[in-house]
């Protein structure tokens, strides 16, 4: 079964890195992770992932209010 939506928060701020990006998030009761983020707000970001055979991924993104590119 799915679990429902029990609200939302609009405007949130989300630190990645040095960058901080407005997001809306979906509450619900439990889940097995802190938090989720999908392809939509990857899409918004222009979020570019490159994974390692060691393991290790960075994840590089647009800071959206100065348009630089960011790597983590």
């Amino acid at each position: 079964s799915k679990d429902e939506t029990l609200g939302l928060v609009q405007d949130a701020l989300l630190r990645i890195g040095p960058a901080e990006v407005q997001v809306l998030i979906q509450v619900i009761k439990s889940a097995p992770f802190n938090i989720l983020l999908g392809r939509p707000f990857l899409c918004v970001i222009q979020a570019r992932t490159q994974d390692f055979r060691n393991r290790q991924q960075t994840l590089e993104f647009t800071d959206l209010e100065t348009d630089k590119r960011i790597q983590i």
